[in-house]
């Protein structure tokens, strides 16, 4: 397969989907994604963590056994790339990531179809090899210039880069030249450089277009030298064009190669730091916009609240209503989280399984904001006859703020914001706590 092929980076099928494994029961449960990515029927095919094994390749089957001992032995997570039997029998690249839920008894994550970037990184590289090898030289024309006699000569080559007949050839002209072949926006530019050589020796190479006999575009590169007499005046002009057609071409793979393989690194990224579940930042993300915030709260002197949620007996909703009706509740909640902290400073997060956190800048009302939050929630009339203190689910809230003074430890925000948390649930639930940050 040629690299253009496969460069044209299209989404016909999914690249990312969600699973859970339930490790009491070796149980899984995939996203419709990730039946598409694979090829599989979603009706038939009944996904267990059994059957998973099976159709890792073999080469890497040890490789991710021990990447999922560590995950639940040090309670990690999980990111790692193996390669995946799909029901066609050829293996794509996956990359999966995935946390244990606050129990340890659920690990949940991401099914992420990254082939498309792997072929897509080796077409680079072979397009990036062919171009550094392209050799051109037997595509040189040479021309002189003689400044005492105003004559001008060009050596044989030109003929064939500008399908010159013998005639033509020999009654060619560098007047000709310049006015058959250079397009009119471009000789001014050329005369210029040739005459700035030759009055102040500045450096003359240029890139440009001619149109052959055959209205065939040429792409050429054109440099030049002066040779000056005794008296320093100049006497000689020599010139080389060299047909640069094959690595202009070359040169454009390349440009839009990299252009089509960021423009994928990119969606990469975006779907790296996003929670395919809710469409929430993940708790990857989570750690790199918290130690941003810090930084820049101490350098412009301001505040900001970080706020951990937790869904009210969201395991008893689980079992209640099962898991699929559990992700539509999360969906649910994670929207009304965004939908009520929507400004360009505040970012929204889950940060696993019913968790969620909050983080925005504090403008003195930052319990109001969160308790219009958790009315929202429990307005939504989400039934939930397990919840104690509700017919509906509601979230409970810890809360804390960050006064922008160094130094600081970003493990104490979480733990302060976690132990509010722990505060408003053994409260009696459905409340907002906020707890000083010593």
């Amino acid at each position: 397969m040629p690299p253009s092929t496969f460069l044209n980076i299209k989404q016909h099928t999914p690249t990312i989907g969600a699973w859970k494994w339930m490790l009491e029961d070796d149980s899984m449960l995939w996203s419709q994604e990730i039946f598409e990515i694979l090829g599989l029927d979603s009706t038939t095919f009944i996904p267990t963590f059994s059957t998973f094994i099976t159709r890792i390749h073999p080469q890497d089957e040890n490789q991710f056994l021990e990447a999922i001992e560590t995950t639940v032995s040090n309670n990690t997570l999980l990111n790692i790339h193996v390669k995946i039997k799909t029901a066609m029998d050829n293996y794509l690249t996956i990359e999966l990531q995935a946390t244990l839920d606050n129990q340890n008894n659920i690990m949940e994550g991401t099914f992420h179809n990254i082939n498309e970037l792997t072929q897509c990184q080796h077409a680079l590289v072979k397009t990036k090899k062919l171009f550094e090898t392209s050799q051109e030289i037997s595509h040189i024309a040479s021309w002189e210039w003689d400044l005492y006699n105003n004559s001008f000569t060009f050596s044989k080559e030109i003929k064939n880069m500008l399908q010159l007949t013998n005639q033509e050839y020999q009654q060619l002209s560098h007047q000709e030249f310049k006015d058959r072949f250079i397009h009119a926006t471009l000789q001014s530019r050329r005369e210029q450089s040739i005459n700035d050589l030759i009055e102040y020796d500045i450096p003359c190479e240029l890139e440009y277009s001619i149109i052959n006999t055959q209205k065939e575009k040429v792409h050429v590169k054109e440099k030049c030298l002066v040779q000056r007499d005794d008296s320093n005046d100049p006497h000689f002009v020599y010139g080389t064009i060299a047909n640069i057609t094959s690595t202009y071409h070359l040169q454009k793979r390349l440009e839009n190669a990299y252009l089509e393989l960021q423009t994928y690194v990119d969606k990469v990224e975006e779907l790296s730091i996003t929670d395919p579940l809710t469409s929430l930042y993940n708790r990857r993300f989570f750690n790199e916009i918290l130690n941003k915030e810090t930084h820049r709260a101490i350098r412009n002197k301001t505040n900001f609240s970080f706020a951990m949620l937790d869904i009210d007996y969201f395991k008893l909703y689980n079992d209640t209503y099962g898991h699929l009706a559990g992700d539509k509740a999360l969906t649910t909640v994670a929207s009304i989280i965004k939908g009520t902290f929507c400004r360009g400073s505040d970012f929204t997060f889950r940060l696993g399984g019913e968790e969620f956190g909050v983080i925005f800048s504090d403008d003195a009302n930052s319990i109001s904001q969160l308790e219009i939050l958790r009315n929202n929630i429990e307005q939504a009339n989400i039934l939930h006859e397990k919840n104690d203190i509700s017919e509906f689910i509601t979230i409970s809230i810890g809360v804390t703020t960050f006064h922008g003074k160094s130094p600081y430890d970003i493990n104490k925000i979480i733990k302060q914001a976690d132990e509010a948390l722990y505060e408003a649930k053994n409260s009696g639930r459905n409340q907002v706590v906020f707890k000083k940050l010593l």
